[in-house]
């Protein structure tokens, strides 16, 4: 028998994380998910939109790949029809009601009120709250299930106790903001560093806030029987800007501003899993791995298709053989695309973002192209673009590639990338 348990924390920042290299925040529980599992150093979002994501998700499709059979069943149907007890928990309405939610049997918005001021205790957070009723909930999952849990408190309510926040501020540092609602800014080029600093506290509260919560979801269950039976997977759905680039916080609702820049603090987000049939604990990986794996993972572990080394283009591929040391890759590529024409292209030693323009080609618009090297500049600090013009044509001709592969649902394998792409430059 053969269990799921999927976490998705939506703007989950992985650079704010023990396992990804963290040194100052408190994250014990997620350590020791990360330390009994096997990491994703390179996980990449497909999409900052959610609908789109949950697509990848459920359906197994690349964002950049049109829903050629709307009428196929999803994941949760699929489950569902295979004897699963499918259950969908989660505190965002948009993914409680997305159509393709309907596919799971138990579906269940847990809504708790919007805070107005930070809380006294943990138990008082609306997070703790939210999981507190899963926690309640999980022990009597029916078996074979497949539980999806979404949280998205992380982008939505910052209302740790102050001393969560306050932990991480030196004697020097100005104290934290008090304030519970996280904030959308557009910096300005003279804003305070150490205002910025104060929210990165804040944020770093919330954080610990969430790891002493999923301790207290998940270590009673892998402790249990059902724990030896069950895939584990925590990923975040989006990471959350942080002053890295310019902004902080969600845009993704913000009018004409809606979709963030297709930088690391959003796209670059931490991927664990862990499975009873894995072998070496604590193992990770570079492979480039993006949100439609997750679906043909767990369509293989629960044994309803097997993954093949040919997939088209634009379909998900089963994390299993990376875990089982079958594999070093799965991909030479990770594309993205927003809702507004910016697309994203991360290779084994590059990362390109660009804005297309004109007609639906895909030209690009190289006086907005952006180059980084990857994997050393985590979160794109430093623009190359301007010394390494070959690199962002051949770039840009890998994304195009894809992205007529994936229309055209092409089952061969993409053209090799060059050398250079994938070990750099010497």
């Amino acid at each position: 028998m053969k269990n799921v348990l999927c976490l998705v924390i939506d703007r989950l920042h992985a650079g704010f994380i023990g396992a990804y290299g963290n040194t100052w925040i408190t994250t014990p529980h997620l350590n020791d998910l990360a330390a009994d599992g096997f990491v994703l150093d390179r996980a990449m979002i497909d999409s900052p939109r959610l609908e789109i994501l949950y697509r990848s998700y459920w359906r197994g499709l690349h964002a950049m790949a049109p829903d050629e059979t709307p009428t196929s069943a999803s994941l949760p149907e699929t489950l569902t029809v295979a004897g699963y007890h499918t259950a969908l928990w989660t505190d965002d309405r948009a993914v409680g009601e997305a159509p393709l939610a309907g596919g799971f049997r138990e579906r269940e918005f847990l809504d708790f009120p919007a805070p107005e001021t930070v809380a006294e205790s943990i138990e008082d957070t609306q997070l703790a709250q939210f999981m507190a009723a899963v926690a309640e909930r999980l022990p009597d999952l029916p078996e074979p299930f497949c539980c999806w849990i979404h949280i998205s408190s992380l982008g939505r309510a910052w209302d740790a106790p102050l001393d969560f926040r306050n932990q991480y501020a030196d004697e020097d540092d100005p104290p934290p903001p008090k304030f519970c609602v996280p904030p959308r800014l557009i910096l300005p080029a003279e804003f305070d560093p150490d205002e910025l600093l104060g929210l990165a506290h804040a944020y770093a509260g919330q954080v610990t806030l969430l790891d002493l919560c999923l301790g207290s979801l998940l270590d009673p269950f892998n402790d249990g029987p059902r724990g030896e039976r069950t895939l584990v997977a925590l990923l975040s759905a989006r990471g959350l800007p942080l002053g890295e680039h310019g902004r902080v916080g969600d845009f993704s609702d913000a009018g004409l501003q809606a979709d963030e820049p297709l930088y690391g603090e959003l796209t670059h987000v931490p991927w664990i899993v862990r499975s009873p049939e894995q072998g070496t604990k604590g193992d990770r990986s570079q492979a480039l791995v993006q949100p439609p794996d997750l679906f043909a993972t767990i369509a293989q572990w629960t044994g309803l298709s097997a993954a093949t080394a040919l997939n088209p283009a634009g379909r998900g591929r089963s994390l299993m053989p990376l875990m089982t040391g079958e594999v070093e890759s799965i991909r030479d590529r990770a594309c993205i695309a927003s809702a507004d024409h910016e697309r994203g292209i991360v290779t084994p030693a590059w990362y390109l973002r660009y804005r297309e323009v004109g007609d639906a080609k895909g030209a690009a618009d190289d006086s907005h192209a952006e180059l980084f090297v990857k994997p050393d500049d985590w979160f794109e600090a430093n623009e190359v673009a301007g010394r390494c013009p070959e690199v962002v044509a051949e770039m840009q001709t890998a994304l195009r590639e894809f992205v007529q592969a994936c229309q055209a649902a092409e089952t061969t394998q993409l053209t090799p990338l060059p050398e250079n792409l994938i070990r750099g430059q010497e």
